[in-house]
């Protein structure tokens, strides 16, 4: 019977041993033919001790010059031949890339767990009792009003002024910048609701003058809408501009040589390669007024039904212990907002190439 052992390594390990190795196997090369000699001789059933002899000799000679090759220093230069830093570069990789699949899973798997812990959290029969209740179906029109027509507003202040702040260049640009769009940014919920609260009172420079004519503003769906406006702005304006920075300047000066005024370059050239930047914009600026709540709260209250959006109902329902209203309402804002998200994400994919074209 004919026992067979076969060894298994792993590549970097058959690599190290493959490195050591190297002079013994150019040793053993060398001597090839006496040992397949030998062998060839056992085959044949020759004197067993002979063979024996001549194969001891022969692994005798591979010893002793592998030792005199380690002892001038042949064996060592072989090994720092090696390129190590291949090997740690590979190592590094690999742990780096370790490092960022374990942190993205933890991430990934905590934002999945706070996002779809809704679903589980209610059944089907207490969400669609809750859904039929009259204080949410005027909640969601509320919403969806005010964040359109502040949307619509935004739109209309939104464009000219991200077209100049692309298109021209004049003395305090970047603070224009910073007023408009990195500052409201910046602001905590509260601030701004204050700020607009102050100004829209019975004692406030907007308050007296609206005043006149018995026109009062806050808490009324007037002041959700001018709190949705608020926050939306900077959004839209960044959103506009960097649609309108897409837009190569050189066709707009072609445009010009040829004659074009610039109102015709804005409405025939430049908007319309820009469409879906604009676009985008207007559905972001909507899914953010959407789960507007700090300013609205403050400006608006949402103590009636005209100025009672979701999101101020969740926070009322979340006071009082209504959690099967709090969490309709969130599940019915979130897949709202999935939804305006989930178009931009794949709708508009394609589209940003158009606008560099």
């Amino acid at each position: 019977m004919q026992l067979c052992c076969v060894i298994v390594l792993p590549h970097k390990i058959f690599l190290l041993l493959q490195v050591f190795l190297q002079p013994y196997l150019s040793l053993v090369r060398r001597y090839r033919l006496f040992i397949r000699g030998g062998l060839f001789r056992f085959a044949r059933n020759d004197n067993v001790l002979d063979v024996i002899k001549d194969i001891a000799s022969v692994i005798a000679r591979v010893l002793s010059e592998a030792i005199s090759r380690f002892q001038n220093g042949e064996l060592v230069a072989t090994v720092l031949r090696y390129d190590m830093g291949k090997l740690y570069l590979k190592v590094a990789n690999k742990v780096f890339e370790g490092t960022n699949y374990f942190f993205s899973f933890i991430l990934i798997a905590f934002m999945f767990l706070i996002i779809g812990s809704l679903f589980f959290t209610t059944t089907p029969s207490s969400f669609l009792q809750q859904l039929s209740s009259r204080v949410i179906l005027v909640s969601i029109v509320v919403t969806f009003g005010s964040s359109f027509i502040a949307s619509l507003i935004v739109f209309v202040f939104s464009v000219p002024t991200a077209y100049i702040l692309s298109r021209k260049t004049f003395w305090g640009k970047r603070i224009l910048e910073t007023v408009v769009v990195d500052l409201p940014l910046s602001f905590p919920p509260g601030v701004d609701a204050l700020i607009l609260l102050l100004l829209l009172s019975r004692t406030g420079i907007l308050g007296k003058f609206f005043g006149y004519f018995h026109i009062y503003v806050p808490y009324t769906f007037a002041a959700v809408v001018l709190a949705k406006l608020f926050v939306c702005i900077p959004f839209m304006i960044s959103f506009v501009r960097e649609a309108f920075d897409r837009v190569d300047k050189n066709i707009e000066n072609v445009a010009y040589t040829l004659g074009a005024s610039p109102l015709q370059i804005f409405y025939k050239l430049t908007f319309p390669l820009s469409i879906w930047g604009v676009l985008k914009g207007l559905i972001m600026a909507l899914s953010k007024s959407l789960g507007e709540i700090g300013a609205t709260l403050i400006l608006a209250g949402g103590m009636t039904s005209s100025t009672g959006t979701m999101s101020v109902l969740i926070y009322f329902a979340t006071q009082k212990g209504e959690m099967d209203k709090a969490i309709a309402l969130a599940i019915i804002l979130e897949f709202l907002t999935f939804v305006l998200l989930t178009i931009i994400k794949f709708f508009f994919k394609e589209t940003t190439r158009k606008i560099h074209a």
